[in-house]
């Protein structure tokens, strides 16, 4: 559970993100408010033992010696100020609740007269605010269906996005659902959790956001509601949240450090480098970007990610628990060949299910201290990798398996794989799960492929066990090998069936990750070190080695550019693809844009090749993309290593001339 101080961090990181907003209703007014006031006297440091009564206002020698007339004393001889206090309006609307909380608030008064086009005039707005909050019932009336206007707009909203954007329906109506149906039919949800939603696309969000009520929710909870969701579900996005923030404060320090005048000593640098005149923006964002860079504080007052994972991971154990179905099909669709037999076997194990999850349940906090307590579990040093792997992914498989039984995830692997004697043999083999000869001579030729769907079929929508009791009567005799035949069926959609929901999401975000973290997109022929390009005529691949201040003027190598070979490694060893025990090589993940998958090529550092600039550029490469400067860079120190060790000069020395520029003003 998160602690209030850790709430309200991330509540101003959200305030801090979210700081733009559009509002559109029809009913919208803004104005300010003046009443005037007097001055309140302040009564709070009067000695009343010290007062004379024979000075009070209108006290006569009968009536006691009191505070009230002591203070209606000084209130009458105190000079009435007048006071004026200012106030939006109307009070307690959306709009005036965000505008004073500090939010730049862009309000916006729909005519329900009009086209819901008069929405284009705000289109640069929606194309650069974070948050869009809408009615829902736009069109006011009592004989149109509300909804159509908002959906439009947030239609609109999506298109134009960039970044993360959160929309926010506010309605008077209680049928959320209804309007959940609505943006589902207008092809705005890709997923939905309650009154929240989600518009994902392939490059990332395109939109989140949630229905709140009129009746029930002020403006000024928006930010909270926003907090709670991302910090159970979007933890990940709250720490880049975070660290935005932290660059945007960079970026201040940087924008006034390179106020300070130095133009006459850079243009001395760019021109004694002789820097190509369309690099030189490129040069000083370079520059730029290495002070922003920088962090004095390189540590975050709270771990969002771990604390969440661990805690959803909590929930996941709690509610649904390790049915030996579900974790099978996890275990198959990323585990390692060397484990995976292994690893279900242990989820077989209701002993070893029971004592994994009392140490889940009862950790603290820590995940290295999870670890150590999951690994423990099991001897083997693979397995230890594995099983951990599969417990930290299980909240997230469970999330996208879908809502399926188990008779209809059965059926549907059978259609893909038949109940015959070679699919049975190779499964039971798997699993060590080998009926008797004499019971699958039985079940085969008698026609129980059918049986077994029409009793699924019949139980579709009831609990396995009525199709498991039911099943066990069909057959007399051979106990032991039908509760086999179970528990084959059981695993039948982990074995057989289609990649589920998860494993695809999965190999979507291993592409996108890869691309993410280690590549840039290029759009032009610029000679880059670390670019990448394919050469059709030998389907080979060829990585630019040549150093980056050649890059920035190839006529210093006299346009000749120097590349490592590679190929795609079809079926590359694990342990080689830690790159630890390969000195004559690099193994690298790249991702293939055309196919949005990862591929693996491996470049040889005894295989090299030159070309000219010319030839670079013509059609006889294609340019794919270009590593980040630290991947390149890590391949250039290993390639120099192999060169060293080869007895070869490829160092890359190069001899500033900064200090030359700048002796004779030092």
């Amino acid at each position: 559970m998160s602690s209030t101080a850790e709430l309200g961090y991330i509540n101003n990181i959200i305030k801090d993100y979210f700081n733009s907003i559009l509002i559109i209703d029809d009913q919208l007014d803004l104005n300010v408010k003046v009443v005037e006031t007097s001055t309140e006297i302040d009564l709070s440091g009067i000695d009343y033992g010290s007062v004379d009564p024979a000075l009070l206002v209108g006290v006569e020698e009968e009536n006691p010696f009191t505070k009230a007339s002591i203070n209606e004393t000084a209130a009458a001889a105190a000079q009435s100020v007048s006071k004026k206090k200012y106030t939006l309006q109307p009070e307690a609307s959306y709009h005036t609740e965000l505008i004073e909380e500090g939010f730049v608030t862009t309000p916006f008064r729909y005519d329900s007269t009009l086209d819901v086009a008069q929405v284009d005039v705000l289109a640069s707005l929606l194309l650069n605010i974070k948050l869009l909050i809408v009615d829902w019932d736009l069109e006011n009336s009592k004989t149109v269906e509300p909804g159509a206007a908002a959906a439009a707009i947030l239609k609109k909203y999506a298109s134009l996005g960039r970044g993360l954007r959160c929309a926010v329906i506010y309605t008077a109506s209680d049928d959320f659902d209804a309007i959940m149906g609505c943006l589902n039919d207008e092809n705005l949800i890709t997923k939905r959790d309650g009154e929240f939603f989600e518009n994902v696309s392939d490059t990332g969000h395109k939109l989140f956001g949630f229905i709140i009520s009129k009746k029930h929710l002020k403006a000024k909870q928006i930010i909270p509601v926003i907090s709670e969701k991302l910090l159970a579900d979007k933890s990940m996005v709250l720490h880049f949240m975070d660290t935005a923030s932290k660059i945007k404060n960079n970026i201040n320090r940087a924008m006034l450090e390179f106020s300070v005048p130095f133009e006459k000593v850079i243009f001395s640098q760019i021109l004694t480098a002789k820097i190509p005149e369309n690099d030189i923006p490129r040069f000083l964002t370079d520059k730029f970007l290495g002070i922003v860079m920088e962090s004095n504080d390189d540590k975050f007052q709270y771990n969002f990610i771990v604390e969440n994972k661990i805690n959803s991971l909590k929930k996941a154990v709690e509610t649904v628990g390790f049915p030996e179905d579900k974790v099978a099909k996890l275990v198959l669709e990323i585990g390692s060949d060397q484990t995976k037999k292994a690893l279900i076997n242990q989820f077989r194990d209701s002993g070893f299910v029971l004592r994994l999850i009392e140490k889940i349940q009862n950790h603290q906090q820590g995940l290295q201290d999870l670890e150590k307590e999951i690994c423990g579990l099991v001897e083997n040093f693979d397995m230890k990798r594995d099983l951990f792997l599969i417990i930290m992914l299980w909240d997230e498989f469970l999330k996208e398996k879908g809502v399926k039984s188990l008779q209809e995830d059965i059926i549907d692997a059978l259609s893909l794989h038949p109940f015959n004697k070679d699919n049975l043999n190779i499964i039971s083999n798997f699993f060590n799960l080998k009926v008797s000869g004499q019971f699958k001579k039985i079940i085969l030729e008698n026609g129980f492929d059918s049986i077994i769907v029409g009793l699924l079929t019949k139980h579709v929508d009831k609990p396995f066990e009525d199709f498991k009791t039911e099943f066990l009567t069909t057959i007399k005799n051979f106990d032991d090998d039908k509760v086999k035949l179970i528990n084959l069926l059981t695993f039948w959609p982990a074995f057989f069936g289609a990649d589920s929901e998860f494993s695809n999401s999965y190999k979507a975000q291993i592409y996108n990750f890869t691309k993410l973290m280690k590549f840039n997109d290029s759009t032009n022929d610029r000679i880059e070190t670390g670019a990448i390009y394919h050469q059709v005529s030998n389907d080979t691949y060829l990585l630019c080695i040549t150093p980056y201040c050649d890059t920035f003027n190839t006529t210093k190598v006299d346009s000749y550019i120097k590349f490592l070979v590679g190929r795609v490694e079809q079926s590359p060893v694990g342990d080689s693809l830690k790159n630890s025990d390969t000195p004559n090589c690099f193994y690298m993940a790249v991702p293939f844009a055309e196919e949005r998958k990862v591929k693996i090529i491996k470049w040889n550092f005894y295989e090299v090749t030159t070309l000219h600039e010319n030839d670079v550029k013509s059609d006889k490469l294609n340019k794919l993309l270009y590593l980040r400067k630290e991947y390149i860079q890590n391949v250039l120190n290993r390639y120099i290593a192999y060169q060293s060790r080869a007895g070869v000069d490829e160092l890359f020395f190069k001899e500033s001339n900064y200090i030359n520029n700048f002796k004779k003003f030092l």
